[in-house]
């Protein structure tokens, strides 16, 4: 972009390194443009490891800029000398990560990182510098770059950035060239690189780095792991921001365990799928036959068991054993599927040896800390929200509290590093209130948001994830106390939350601060919906908004997790709802659409989570109604098919839990059949449902059997009343009776013959059964009428002839 000279300063009497446009002829607008940009960008940042500018101006229609001098050589000259070790490596990154940071804060995106613009002075000192792409985080549409327009060093750029996508350029995009520059110091070579430029930028996009052990075995695994983090194609997925980075690079340096976990074998193996799907199909065809059929789940079972039982002789200190249970075999117990018997077992044998260890923590405070991190990383994998159950549940607070107690014997022991705590202990807390949430200990839950809202506090200097996790905690509060509050107290509360997320989002996109924002516009929504009549004006209007708010923040890109995917489609569904009232018909047909396919797309790639498909089934009912009320009698008939699909899957894994969604299958194909006037379909459905409730004794499914028989009788009564003889009517009423009568006997087994007839499903039979005695009565009298009257043939005399002549 210019040239850079050593000149001397007259007024400042010191050298600088003066950095000049070339020739003006030969300067473009836009390379001007960004020469200015970089004098303000730098001047923006007051920190000791980026590069300072002490006069920026223009001499004979040129701009120039004069620097700090900084004697030294670059990272690029230094890694042509020697190769540095991993802590000298991991020491620079620290310095770059701080300074990286200070960027950030002051809303500056550097989009340029590489070993040649780091400086390494003498003294061992990191500077970062040369700012010409640099950005700012809340710029708008005056800034140069356009989508499309690919900016940087493609070895050092991050997918985002070599796709040319200007809308995702995040503190997560210098966060990955800063990986690149790691992955280079440790292995004297880029994670790509290529003599072609676009072949460079395809392997950017599409392949993943070498794992840097493979070309330095001399690599600690930790630190692999942490540069691996930062090259994640997934901004997501890498570290949200520097100061993170920089927190897992000094707990590598202090020997702590580090917060990046290892990608595990089997995304890998997605990851290289997605690349070649060729070579995926066959070694599907060929291979997975023969693995389920041979060794099926249960051989990865038993190898985590073997490994788990054998872990003292196989690892020669606690530490190393810890590392190995935080890193290595929990992710490898999350990769079962939750809930499964297989998964339940591990994690108890995994706890115990948690237990354990515990034992050797008042020695050892970096095994205390991967203790912590285990039950930590446990308590993920039973708060599952795909397969919550309250005992789940209630086992993740026992794990969190596991956890929560570690640190705080931690930080008692920390002296000055004791601040440093607070937010993991803020966050532990913040999770614990969620989940006692759940269970209705709404006491608990505000304990526990009210300290850590108080750890927060006392924070000094807080990052961004620190202020995302104190309107995380304000979230919860509202949430927690809105029966105490007005709504509109509830909703202004709210609204200044959301307000400070909008500040919070200027220093780039984030998920989690992206579902909080969904989470306050559902509260807002819930607010408005259960207020007083008369509260707000128009509030079904204002629920629909507060509602569509949640489904955009959750729509935004950087959102990938199927938990927020299932989010998306709670969403619409309740949304539908409130249009549905207001009207909007086709609006609302749109949306439930959406949320059916999206919930039957989760139910299909995790077909052992009962959460999913029971949603996916109140979808169903709920478009199954509004295609009865049209009426589209045939769609209303494949919507109860689907819906009889689902519940067949959850009745199978577990009939004991589930025999009642499959009977409601079985009722609502019933319905439909009757309203299409398939009466012998219609009665085959009621039989299987009727069936199912007989094989159950228990009072719920007495009271459901009592309800079917009380249907199944008004269905004989109905069938075939236009077409059936006399006598067969007959039959069909005395069925009726019959199945009338034990459903009676049931009721009043169940004591609920004493409730009042308005509410009571046996006053409903009772009702019936008089009706259809009612009817059976008349045709009787009806058909010893018609005989009174009728006179056989055979009986009758001659008539005779005076007789028929005088007629």
């Amino acid at each position: 972009m210019g040239c850079v000279y050593l000149a001397q300063h007259l007024d400042l009497e010191r050298l600088v390194a003066l950095k000049v446009v070339a020739a003006a002829g030969t300067t473009s607008p836009s390379l001007l443009s960004r020469f200015r940009e970089e004098s303000r960008a730098v001047a923006a940042v007051t920190h000791p490891g980026v590069c300072h500018i002490y006069e920026a101006g223009e001499s004979k229609g040129l701009p120039y800029l004069a620097m700090e001098y900084v004697e030294g050589v670059t990272l690029s000259e230094a890694l042509r000398a020697q190769l540095p070790s991993p802590t000298e490596s991991a020491k620079s990154i620290l310095a770059i990560s701080e300074a990286i940071e200070a960027c950030h804060q002051a809303g500056i995106l550097h989009r340029d990182l590489k070993p040649s613009n780091v400086m390494q002075a003498k003294d061992g000192h990191i500077k970062v510098m040369d700012f010409g792409l640099a950005k700012r985080l809340h710029a708008g549409d005056e800034h140069k770059t356009q989508t499309g327009e690919i900016i940087g060093t493609p070895s050092y750029m991050a997918p985002e950035q070599a796709s040319g996508v200007v809308k995702q350029f995040s503190p997560a995009t210098d966060v990955y060239a800063i990986g690149a520059i790691l992955y280079e110091l440790l292995t004297g070579r880029p994670p790509f690189q290529t003599p072609d430029l676009m072949q460079t930028i395809m392997l950017v996009l599409t392949e993943e780095p070498i794992s840097p052990r493979k070309l330095q075995p001399r690599v600690p695994v930790d630190l692999e792991t942490i540069c691996l983090k930062c090259l994640e194609k997934k901004p997501q997925k890498r570290y949200q921001s520097a100061a993170d980075l920089a927190e897992d690079i000094r707990r590598f340096l202090e020997h702590r365990p580090v917060e990046a976990r290892r990608t595990p074998f089997w995304e890998k193996s997605w990851k290289w799928a997605r690349r070649h799907p060729v070579y995926t199909v066959l070694a599907t065809v060929s291979v997975l036959t023969l693995v389920a059929a041979v060794l099926g789940v249960s051989f990865h079972v038993e190898r985590l068991e073997v490994a788990l039982n054998r872990s003292e002789r196989l690892f020669q200190g606690s530490q190393e054993l810890g590392r190995w249970l935080v890193n290595e075999h929990i992710p490898q117990i999350a990769r079962l599927r939750g809930g499964s018997t297989q998964q339940e077992e591990l994690v108890s044998k995994t706890l115990e040896h948690l237990q354990q260890l515990e034992q050797d923590v008042a020695a050892d405070r970096t095994l205390a800390e991967y203790i912590a991190q285990a039950y930590l990383r446990i308590a993920e994998i039973q708060s599952d929200p795909f397969f919550a159950t309250d005992v789940r549940l209630q086992q993740a607070v026992e794990s969190y509290r596991n956890t929560l107690q570690l640190y705080e014997d931690l930080e008692q022991h920390a002296g000055a590093d004791a601040v440093s705590l607070r937010k993991p202990r803020a966050e532990i807390l913040i999770r614990l209130a969620q989940l006692n949430q759940q269970l209705g200990e709404i006491s608990v839950a505000r304990e526990e948001v009210h300290k850590a809202s108080e750890l927060l506090a006392g924070i000094p200097q807080p990052d961004r994830n620190t202020r995302l996790l104190t309107l995380k905690a304000g979230w919860l509060t509202v949430l927690l106390d809105r029966t105490q509050l007005s709504s509109q107290a509830c909703l202004d509360r709210c609204q200044k939350l959301m307000t400070q997320c909008g500040e919070l989002k200027k220093f780039g996109d984030d998920p989690a601060l992206a579902e909080l924002q969904a989470q306050l516009s559902l509260l807002m929504a819930d607010v408005v919906e259960t207020s007083q009549p008369g509260t707000f004006a128009n509030s079904m209007r204002l629920v629909s908004e507060h509602l569509e708010d949640a489904i955009s923040y959750f729509d935004e890109p950087s959102q990938q997790d199927l938990h927020v995917v299932w989010q998306q489609a709670q969403t619409r569904s309740r949304l539908a709802q409130v249009l549905d009232t207001e009207n909007q018909q086709k609006k609302a047909d749109q949306l439930l659409e959406q949320a059916i396919e999206q919930q039957q797309s989760l139910a299909n790639e995790i077909p052992e989570s009962p959460v999913i498909t029971l949603s996916l089934l109140k979808f169903l009912e709920q478009r199954l109604a509004l295609e009865i009320a049209v009426p589209d009698l045939d769609a209303a008939l494949q919507t109860a098919q689907v819906h009889q699909q689902f519940s067949e899957k959850l009745f199978l894994s577990n009939p004991k839990e589930f025999r009642e969604q499959f009977q409601r299958s079985h009722g609502l194909l019933a319905d439909v059949q009757r309203l299409r006037f398939r009466y012998d379909a219609a009665a085959d459905h009621l039989r299987e449902a009727i069936e199912l409730a007989r094989n159950d004794g228990s009072r719920q499914q007495q009271a459901i059997l009592a309800g079917l028989l009380r249907a199944y009788a008004e269905l004989l009564a109905e069938g075939d009343r236009q077409h059936s003889t006399v006598p067969e009517r007959l039959k069909s009423l005395q069925q009726a009776v019959a199945f009338l009568n034990e459903s009676l006997e049931i009721y009043e087994k169940l004591e609920t013959a004493t409730q009042s007839p308005s509410e009571s499903p046996y006053w409903k039979s009772v009702a019936l059964k008089h009706q259809l005695e009612t009817e059976m009565e008349q045709l009787k009298l009806r058909t010893l009428e018609r005989g009174r009257t009728t006179i056989p043939p055979a009986t009758l005399d001659a008539p005779k002839p005076v007789q028929q002549k005088q007629r």
